[in-house]
């Protein structure tokens, strides 16, 4: 016999059909990891139209209706405001969830073999976590809840946090109507967490998106999303090159403390410990986690929207509790082109890519294009700031940051933005460049040696042209298979987007290698110069 479905609370399955309308963001991006085939806790969401029915039969919308009439950014601080608010919490938290939701969640809950078992029990409105606005931290969750009436207490919790002054300034400053902002709430099994932290699929303080970032501290995730600690932090390099994001750099945190369940519901901080000066995540599990984080991108994100995601780890395995976009990072340019306004276009790359990219190819395809655009820059020397890219993908299609190439070009071999577009194609808009005269002095005496190194090193590669693809052919084939084997290989890899693919990473291991030995090369004659 068919399970009927849930009105109220959700499965996963059913909160994916649903959709963040229904469930809100948290709940929404949960559903979505658990369809994509993540691990996460099991669980689901009491929907937004319980907190509608709850408002209704607890004789709540008057009250709301006025605040939303009489409370705006202005007057959010004064105190007869705040008294106002704080009576509505009194009577959110007063009410009574009705008996047909509360059979439902009860029902919900004993299915899923949650009843009775601790729970974390966290707010998940109808507006939260997207790009242009996470509500992180504005709204209340809680932590190892236990037995069925504090469930229920946890629950009126959350919708009593949509009516605090901060989420209601929040509100106000992004100009959120209060009605479009409805309280869902996830209840999903607590995980005992040995570690846990959050993570970013970019470096959310210097806008770098070629690196992952990872925060962790033992115990749960509560000390290093709430700033309790210094936690871990480890660097991933997520270049496509490399296949799998690795390990670039860490940092152990002085981790003055940990989070911990209670033995009777909640959570407590327990300070300090001999576990401070020890890393929390082992190498080879932080480059396991790096490989989650870079699937949540392309699932989630579809390899265009940075992902801030948080996780925890049980001995095991990692769980993820949470990913959502990430809503503001710092534009990572040059130091001249800070603060100003950024051209992208897709002229150029329309002629060689004028399609969709599949998902497939879109990472290899972008960073291979990336290390060409870079590369053909610091070879004659010039510096580009570590790990700059020049492209992105919206909606599936490669553009490239013309604003930035404009002043690469100029700065390191003094083309001017007027001859941009001659050269590269398209009718882009130019950047305004004060110095007409790139030549001049010194640092024009420097241009023009890189402008001839890098007008050598092209003649260089066409001259070595046929040894490289040749190269490059013999690796596909090694990759593939022996000549015997190539009508298996060639059902295996059918799409010969997948050889360009293979040939792409291989131009670039090839080029990586020769660049690094080059480089070695030129420390090696500055010393003995």
């Amino acid at each position: 016999m068919e399970k009927s479905r849930g009105i109220f609370f959700l499965s996963w399955p059913e909160v994916f059909q649903d959709g963040v309308e229904a469930v809100g963001g948290k709940g929404w991006n949960l559903a979505r990891l658990d369809r994509y085939g993540f691990y996460i806790p099991a669980g689901g969401v009491l929907t937004a139209r319980a907190y509608q029915i709850f408002a209704e039969e607890n004789d709540l919308l008057e009250d709301m209706a006025e605040i939303t009439q009489s409370v705006n950014i202005d007057n959010i601080g004064e105190k007869k405001i705040e008294q106002k608010l704080l009576l509505i919490r009194e009577k959110i938290k007063a009410g009574q969830i009705p008996s047909k939701i509360r059979d439902e969640l009860e029902s919900g809950l004993k299915g899923m073999g949650l009843l009775g078992e601790p729970v974390a029990v966290r707010s998940s409105a109808t507006a939260e976590d997207p790009a242009q606005a996470s509500f992180a931290g504005i709204h209340s969750s809680f932590l190892n809840v236990t037995g069925w009436e504090s469930i229920l207490e946890a629950v009126k919790d959350c919708y009593a946090s949509l009516w605090t002054p901060r989420s209601v300034a929040y509100r106000r400053k992004l100009s959120l109507a209060d009605q479009d902002v409805l309280p869902a709430v996830v209840i999903m099994k607590m995980v005992e967490a040995r570690a846990a932290g959050v993570a970013f699929t970019c470096d959310p303080q210097t806008g770098r998106e070629d690196l992952f970032v990872i925060n962790a501290n033992f115990g749960l995730g509560e000390s290093v999303v709430s700033g309790a600690i210094e936690p871990d932090t480890y660097y991933l390099d997520s270049s496509a090159y490399f296949a799998l994001p690795r390990l670039k750099a860490k940092k152990t945190g002085a981790k003055q403390g940990m989070t911990r369940t209670c033995a009777g519901g909640g959570t407590c901080f327990v300070p300090g410990g001999d576990m401070a000066s020890q890393q929390v995540l082992p190498d080879g599990n932080i480059e396991k986690l790096g490989l989650l984080l870079a699937r949540v991108f392309e699932s989630l994100g579809e390899g265009e929207e940075h992902q801030d995601v948080e996780w925890a780890f049980d001995g095991r395995d990692f769980v993820l509790l949470q990913a959502r976009p990430v809503t503001a990072l710092p534009c990572y340019t040059f130091d001249a082109l800070k603060n100003k306004v950024q051209i992208w276009s897709n002229g150029n790359y329309r002629d060689a890519v004028p399609m969709v990219i599949s998902p497939l190819q879109r990472r290899v395809m972008k960073d291979s294009i990336d290390t060409i655009q870079y590369t053909s820059l610091s070879e004659p020397g010039y510096p580009v700031p570590e790990g700059f890219q020049f492209s992105r993908l919206v909606k599936g299609r490669l553009y490239c940051n013309v604003s930035a190439l404009q002043w690469a070009y100029y700065d390191c071999s003094g083309m001017l933005s007027k001859d941009f577009n001659p050269g590269w194609g398209g009718h882009q808009p130019v950047i305004e460049i004060e110095d007409t005269d790139p030549y001049k002095g010194e640092i024009g005496l420097e241009r023009q040696r890189r402008g001839m190194k890098g007008a050598s090193l092209i003649m260089e590669a066409a001259a070595n042209a046929s040894g490289t693809f040749a190269e490059v052919a013999r690796s596909v084939e090694s990759l593939t298979g022996s000549e015997n084997d190539q009508q298996t290989n060639r059902g295996t890899f059918s799409n010969r987007g997948t050889f360009l693919l293979l040939a792409i990473l291989k131009l670039n291991n090839i080029y990586n290698e020769k660049n690094n030995r080059s480089k070695v090369e030129d420390e090696t004659t500055k010393k003995a110069e």
